[in-house]
């Protein structure tokens, strides 16, 4: 069926921009005026993010995806198996800090968090996959444990 809307046919080029908004669309190859069109709605998109975000989108963990795509932007803030985000008061030679507190009650909740059949999402499996296997699962639990009694057989701590 022919759609004069939509263009001629397949394959169809579309741009869409940070919001998932189609903004250009066309069924033709990219070249000549086609591709200067083209050029010119990126070019606008980007300035229109430049414009919602004049600092940049930032990467405030530095785990590669900006704060705005990121699940869990904060990431930096937390500590592998520190799962109820506790802290303890530490003295050091250069003065006293806040510090991660992991301890039997972080390996308690990350237990029933698993047992329980929790969600795990990015943020959870970013901060809490203690063997570092890329899952979230009762081996990280062990590792946990190993962690807190001081044995971290090479576990990522």
């Amino acid at each position: 069926m022919f759609q004069p809307e939509l263009g001629w046919g397949l394959p169809y080029n579309v741009i869409i921009d940070h919001e998932m908004n189609v903004l250009w669309g066309a069924a033709a190859n990219f070249e000549g005026e086609t591709l200067l069109e083209a050029i010119s709605v990126i070019e606008g998109a980007l300035q229109t993010m430049n414009d919602e975000f004049p600092e940049g989108p930032g990467d405030d963990d530095g785990d590669g995806i900006a704060n705005g795509c990121d699940p869990c932007p904060d990431s930096h803030l937390h500590y592998p198996g520190n799962f109820d985000f506790s802290q303890v008061y530490s003295h050091f030679d250069n003065g006293a800090v806040f510090v991660p507190s992991v301890d039997i009650f972080d390996l308690l909740l990350f237990s029933d968090y698993i047992v329980g059949g929790g969600y795990i999402t990015e943020c959870i499996l970013e901060n809490h996959d203690v063997t570092g296997d890329g899952f979230v699962n009762p081996f990280d639990v062990i590792g946990l444990a190993q962690i807190i009694l001081g044995n971290s057989w090479g576990l990522n701590n």
